[in-house]
């Protein structure tokens, strides 16, 4: 009887994962991806895209409850109904510049995202992206790493606002710039 149990629920979670926005990127990340692809010449390989829905991220959570040393970071991961992810490897390691940062500032901005942090610096490009309701609460995070060699994108959404006052309210303020702490 136990196997059989098992077997139904392998099943319901592989349904799940399939029918709820899980495996594969949306429209809108890819949309991002092929910009940022045509403003480097575009050659890079694929290392990883994935997206997980609320299902998976139910999975992810269950398993981080059982793994996690820190009890916050169950609390953390139910925060977040869905993530995608890429990685890429670029082949034409041309140096990312600042045009590329504002070309991409300017298509998010018009996408209805607003830059929280910019950065350009000898060559590397990052940028975080956030979106908010009426009530200015954080709903959707998309972070853009590009390097010479490497391209992340990462786009979080779920109760944001949440999961930074979780985050803060284990860890404090401790940002290491300098050595500062």
């Amino acid at each position: 009887m136990k196997v059989k149990s098992l077997v139904v629920l392998l099943l319901a979670a592989l349904f799940m994962m399939n029918f709820s926005g899980c495996i594969g990127v949306n429209g809108n990340f890819k949309r991002v991806r092929d910009n940022i692809l045509v403003n480097i010449d575009g050659r890079t390989d694929r290392v990883v895209e994935f997206a997980l829905g609320p299902s998976g991220m139910m999975f992810a959570s269950l398993i981080t409850s059982f793994a996690a040393d820190e009890e916050y970071v169950d609390d953390l991961m139910r925060q977040v109904t869905k993530i995608q992810v890429g990685v890429y490897e670029r082949k034409d390691f041309s140096e990312p510049n600042y045009m590329m940062l504002k070309d991409l500032s300017d298509e998010m901005n018009d996408q209805g995202w607003n830059y929280l942090v910019r950065s350009y610096d000898h060559g590397n490009l990052a940028a975080v992206f956030t979106q908010s309701d009426d009530l200015d609460n954080i709903h959707s995070l998309f972070i853009v790493v590009l390097e010479r060699d490497e391209m992340v994108m990462v786009e979080l959404k779920g109760n944001l606002d949440r999961m930074i006052e979780i985050a803060v309210r284990e860890n404090g303020l401790k940002f290491d710039i300098a050595g500062n702490y």
